[in-house]
């Protein structure tokens, strides 16, 4: 069964966001930010919880949490590595995995991009088309590519 994030899913409480009460303050952050973006999308905010389960939840973290240890997923394929996250669908959930904080980030405004939102969202207002439903088959599985750089994004 695919996975779906839709508008009525959020509006009851679905396609809440989910990490690690471990998890890093950066993720925590970011994983907020995601809920405005899909608000940006769909009309509604999902919530945004510490290990709470929702209809079609998606859960965000790195390789070591609890949380996504429990899920059973296989992260031996992005362990020891730099700035890689993993985007699979497990049962009637999301997963977004990094290796680390910065892989699990990269995998989140993954997420963003693949809703349509841009990343001049906020500095240009640059508005993403607006959709009740996005599907993502029940078979996905995206692992990235190690960077190669050391440091990617702006630097002044």
């Amino acid at each position: 069964m695919d996975f779906i994030i839709s508008k009525a899913k959020i509006e009851n409480g679905g396609n809440a966001i989910i990490y690690d009460k471990d998890a890093l303050s950066g993720i925590k952050k970011i994983a907020a930010k995601i809920s405005g973006d899909m608000e940006a999308v769909f009309g509604s905010a999902p919530q945004v919880h510490e290990e709470k389960a929702s209809e079609s939840p998606i859960y965000v973290g790195t390789v070591g949490d609890a949380l996504i240890a429990g899920l059973g997923v296989d992260t031996s394929d992005i362990e020891g590595k730099r700035e890689v996250y993993k985007i699979t669908v497990v049962g009637d959930a999301l997963v977004i995995v990094g290796s680390d904080k910065r892989g699990a980030i990269y995998g989140m405004f993954k997420l963003s991009e693949m809703l349509g939102v841009s990343p001049f969202i906020d500095w240009l207002d640059v508005k993403p088309v607006k959709t009740d439903e996005f599907k993502i088959p029940s078979d996905y599985c995206m692992i990235s590519k190690e960077p190669s750089v050391k440091f990617r994004g702006f630097f002044y």
